[in-house]
C-alpha cells in the first residue's frame, strides 16, 4: 500500500506546475512544500499534507502563503519552532 501511495504522489507532482518542491515523508503522511507562480506571475508557497485514510481514500490539506505574507509567515514559523524545540528539550511531548 505504501508503494501505491508513493506512486500516486509522484504522478501528481510530475503533473504539477511547481517551480520547486520539497517532499517530506513522515510515516503515513507525506508533506510537500512547493514554490509556485500564479497567473499574474506572483510567487506563492503551498504547503500540503497528504495521508492515506483507513478506508483507502487520500485526504489532502493545503495552506497557501502569498509572497507578500512570506516574511511574516517565516517569522511566526521560526518562533513556533524555537518554542517547540525548547519544550522538547525540557522533556515535553
Amino acid at each position: 500500500m505504501e508503494n501505491m501511495m508513493e506512486h500516486e504522489f509522484q504522478d501528481e507532482q510530475r503533473a504539477d506546475d511547481s517551480l520547486f518542491t520539497k517532499r517530506v515523508k513522515a510515516g503515513k503522511r507525506v508533506y510537500f512544500i512547493d514554490v509556485k507562480r500564479n497567473r499574474k506571475g506572483d510567487l506563492y508557497m503551498a504547503i500540503s499534507e497528504k495521508r492515506r485514510m483507513k478506508d483507502g481514500s487520500v485526504k489532502r490539506t493545503r495552506v497557501i502563503v502569498f509572497q507578500e505574507d512570506l516574511l511574516k509567515f517565516e517569522d511566526a514559523f521560526n518562533e513556533v519552532l524555537v518554542d517547540m524545540k525548547k519544550r522538547l528539550s525540557e522533556g515535553g511531548r
